[in-house]
């Protein structure tokens, strides 16, 4: 009777020791898997600050483009008028080409512009994707 009680109570012990040992390699891998989380999400916001100062750069870039062209396209007028007063038929030519390139270089600046808001849109949702893991 006793002797089977304690045998019992020993067995017991033992069993609660390795569930005690496995909850243990559970906790310090869950505590590894959250810490490779929160080094991804290091990874994450660096590469995220790098897009926002690249977003920044383009963005710049793009307003500098567009200045460049609405100054080309002042001075075009100017043309365009002085073409109007009498001026040569080479200069209509000229004019047309301008115009040509200040519309195909408009139409690239807004594509540019297009495909970085699709680029960051995507980012925010990585982004959230990410923060919600």
């Amino acid at each position: 009777g006793l002797d089977a009680k304690v045998r019992e109570l020993v067995e017991w012990e033992r069993r609660l020791s390795e569930k005690a040992v496995h909850l243990d390699n559970r906790e310090v891998e869950i505590a590894r898997v959250q810490l490779a989380v929160t080094e991804r999400e290091k990874q994450v916001k660096v590469k995220h600050g790098a897009v926002a100062e690249l977003k920044s750069q383009i963005d710049n870039e793009l307003s500098k483009w567009e200045a460049d062209l609405t100054e080309r396209e002042k001075r075009m007028e100017a043309n365009a008028e002085h073409a109007a007063s009498g001026a040569s038929q080479r200069a209509m030519a000229t004019l047309a080409s301008e115009q040509r390139n200040i519309d195909r270089q408009l139409k690239e600046v807004l594509t540019a512009k297009s495909t970085m808001r699709v680029q960051e849109a995507d980012l925010q949702r990585r982004w959230a994707q990410l923060r919600a893991f």
